[in-house]
């Protein structure tokens, strides 16, 4: 039986027996919630750190299942190192643009992202910032082009990425526009290679695209 049980067979019908009721009862459920919480952050499994997670090779992790995370800090550490400086909301919205992958975990305190969000977010930023400085809706669709295309890579690693890039870009144009002759279009093409080529280079390596701005 509940304290506020307790008081309530014992109620003389006063108002300040309610409020003893009341207030017991009141500290019993919020008791309880903090119990049950505490309870469960005991019964979830440890996260491991990112620089211990290094120490794990990648094919040990698959095995396990597993991937490295980072969380929100590490992202921009790793982008600080490569000197790009953003603040955490620009990185949100990034994500909700669609220039990053969707974070794999998010609460009111930690979030976590896929290992490969540091470098897609170093190459929307320099597509954005740098000398072609594009829209979030064309560094998007460069995005989705170069992935596309980088995945037909490894099935066909003869052809360039570049040639495949193109292909992509021809054909997508030709379903939008519904049209066979590309000719006044050209310009856009190239355009629209280019900066997916742009962003499947920093995307792929940015630690040496950082080393050449310098």
């Amino acid at each position: 039986m509940t304290q506020a049980e307790l008081f309530l067979n014992h109620w003389d019908g006063t108002r300040e027996t309610e409020k003893q009721i009341l207030h017991f009862d009141k500290w019993e459920r919020n008791h309880k919630f903090n119990h049950d919480s505490r309870l469960d952050k005991r019964n979830t499994k440890k996260k491991i750190r990112y620089k211990d997670r290094l120490k794990i090779s990648a094919k040990e992790l698959a095995a396990i299942g597993g991937t490295v995370e980072l969380d929100k800090k590490e992202v921009l550490e790793k982008l600080k190192s490569w000197g790009i400086k953003i603040h955490p909301n620009t990185l949100l919205n990034y994500e909700k643009e669609g220039l990053i992958p969707p974070a794999t975990f998010r609460n009111s305190r930690r979030t976590e992202h896929p290992e490969e969000t540091p470098a897609q977010a170093y190459a929307a930023v320099q597509l954005k910032n740098g000398y072609i400085r594009l829209t979030y809706d064309d560094i998007r669709k460069a995005r989705q082009t170069a992935i596309q295309a980088m995945d037909f890579k490894r099935e066909k690693p003869d052809i360039e990425i570049e040639r495949l890039i193109e292909n992509i870009i021809i054909n997508n144009l030709r379903k939008e526009k519904n049209i066979k002759d590309l000719t006044p279009y050209q310009w856009l093409i190239s355009r629209m290679v280019e900066s997916a080529v742009f962003w499947a280079w920093m995307a792929k390596d940015p630690e040496s695209f950082s080393q050449i701005l310098k």
